[in-house]
């Protein structure tokens, strides 16, 4: 009979231990993921851990890329209003269904040119270009 008393608690006991065990992990993951995530607004530029790309939110609060840091810089002049998120917050802020998808270079910024031809053109707003004539009269 004492043996049977002893055992039963035994499993009890370890059945608690791994009970509380699992709760304690899922209380941990819980707090860690809602309480990690920084409050953005359209607008906002972020990015995340190990990694060089930047996005931008738009008024929809969805992330836009930058494909490379020239486009980047004709926009902004350093890196310091970009904000590091944790990945675990980047669904949050979904990417565009429709394009555009990314951020193209700011209008009136660059001048475009095809190596083949004479031609020169300005980027528009809307990711548009306009011809302007040749490299003298840019």
């Amino acid at each position: 009979m004492f043996y049977l008393l002893k055992k039963s608690f035994i499993h009890s006991f370890f059945l608690l231990i791994i009970w509380l065990s699992l709760m304690a992990v899922f209380v941990f993951a819980t707090v860690a993921k809602t309480a990690a995530c920084p409050s953005l607004a359209a607008g906002d530029l972020f990015k995340v851990p190990n990694n060089s790309a930047v996005y931008l939110l738009n008024a929809n609060m969805q992330r836009m890329y930058f494909p490379h840091s020239t486009v980047f810089k004709t926009w902004y002049q350093d890196f310091s209003s970009v904000v590091e998120i944790p990945t675990t917050c980047v669904d949050n802020y979904p990417a565009p269904t429709a394009p555009p998808y990314g951020v193209n270079y700011r209008p009136g910024s660059k001048l475009v040119k095809v190596q083949i031809s004479p031609s020169v053109y300005v980027v528009e707003p809307g990711n548009k270009i306009a011809k302007i004539g040749s490299e003298a009269v840019a």
